[in-house]
């Protein structure tokens, strides 16, 4: 049994999906596309007892050396052993703070009746841990820089946003629809929802606004950059016909790339054709988006994009890639479905980083690739670094799991020519 991917600050989660080479299209703004003040489905909480009692119960507290876990070193890097998963039970979030606390959640059990995840803190020295069980089932987890943690939950079928300080201390929780969430380089939280809903929140966790794409599902990326502009991609449907895929899989969608202004107003959208991946095994189809896909703001302002066949650097508007580096150019004989890249991540010592499920691989400013870290037989479900100069990844192996912590050039090897 996999492990499931997450999202979080300085945390980079993988969620396999295609992507190559940018075809450019402008489109005029879309009525669908708006910024909405509040949300009516958004209900604050937070002074409820009856929410207190789901997220913020004292009994719920961490307790410092209430985790037994700690690093162990292991040659070329640092480990912290998660020990076998049992079936049913499975570390589904990794969030790393800039400080170097790694932040684990587990996947929901029943227990007396009830779902209960374990949210769990490890310092960097292995001191100052805790663990808390919270009720529910864990959506997505993130920290920001200073460590204030905040959770998206499910709790008896409704969504619950949490807040904590960075030792675990409750601070509120509000009822609002489950969520990705992230914190932009303008250090203000966002969530995406089902049905291409981004919102805004402030540190209170009132929502400042709310942004409805054009059409009814995902939003597939988003990030923020310094000065509150957004980025986010969503999909529509194919301006050519392209052929079906396996039974069961996802239809294929061009990319839309919307640019939002501090208050959520559109500024601009941009259109990316998608093709078809081949040579491929018979009767699969893999569908090859192209322009920003699963991207990070870089401390510039820019899209560093990780689609599945290479990695390119975009223009914050999008128009344009700075770089783009293609593997199947460098590796033709050897490169497959199963090196392809999963996201970008762009922190601490990574700038220009793009990940697969079995390695991270580090690009300079220009867009040459210069190093590789390699996983082996492991396979990583995110990936993550911190202000310390150190690079994190949540690994599995027959069931075994970890988190690795590789600090400065321990474990990266040049890159192949």
């Amino acid at each position: 049994m996999r492990l499931i991917p997450s999202v979080a600050i300085c945390t980079l989660s993988l969620a396999l999906s295609c992507g190559g080479r940018a075809a450019l299209q402008q489109i005029d703004g879309q009525a669908g596309s708006r910024a909405t003040g509040g949300d009516p489905g958004f209900q604050a909480t937070g002074g409820d007892p009856g929410f207190r009692a789901t997220g913020g119960d004292p009994g719920s507290q961490g307790t410092a050396g209430s985790s037994q876990a700690t690093w162990v070193a292991r040659g070329d890097f640092d480990e912290l052993p998660l020990g076998v998963i049992p079936e049913g039970t499975q570390y589904i979030h990794l969030a790393v703070a800039a400080s170097g606390e790694v932040y684990l959640a587990s996947e929901s059990t029943p227990i007396d009746s009830k779902r209960v995840f374990d949210l769990t803190r490890v310092s960097p020295d292995g001191r100052g841990n805790w663990t808390q069980r919270i009720n529910g089932a864990s959506n997505s987890l993130i920290v920001d820089a200073v460590g204030t943690i905040y959770q998206s939950r499910t709790l008896n079928g409704v969504g619950v946003l949490d807040k904590r300080t960075p030792d675990g201390r409750w601070l509120w929780s509000r009822e609002i629809e489950t969520m990705s969430l992230r914190v932009g380089r303008d250090g203000a939280l966002y969530g995406a929802a089902w049905g291409e809903r981004l919102r805004k929140f402030d540190g209170d966790g009132n929502v400042l606004w709310t942004w409805q794409g054009p059409g009814n599902l995902g939003v597939s990326g988003f990030g923020a950059d310094a000065t509150g502009t957004v980025f986010v991609r969503t999909g529509v449907r194919p301006a050519v016909q392209l052929p079906s895929g396996a039974k069961g899989q996802p239809s294929p969608q061009d990319g839309l790339l919307f640019t939002l202004d501090q208050g959520g107003a559109e500024l601009s959208q941009r259109r990316y054709s998608t093709g078809v991946f081949g040579p491929t095994a018979p009767g699969t189809v893999v569908y090859l988006e192209t322009g920003p896909i699963n991207f990070a703001v870089t401390s510039e302002g820019r899209l560093l994009s990780a689609p599945l066949t290479g990695v390119g650097l975009y223009d914050p508007s999008g128009d344009a890639a700075l770089w783009q580096w293609d593997a199947r150019d460098v590796k033709p004989s050897s490169w497959d479905l199963s090196n392809g890249f999963s996201g970008a991540l762009s922190a601490g010592s990574c700038a220009y980083c793009a990940a697969s499920r079995h390695a991270l691989y580090a690009f300079d400013a220009e867009g040459n690739q210069a190093k590789t870290l390699l996983l082996g037989e492991y396979s990583a479900s995110a990936w993550a670094a911190d202000n310390l100069d150190n690079i994190y990844a949540l690994v599995e192996f027959h069931r075994v799991a970890a988190v690795r912590r590789y600090h400065g050039e321990s474990g990266w090897s040049p890159a192949q020519r």
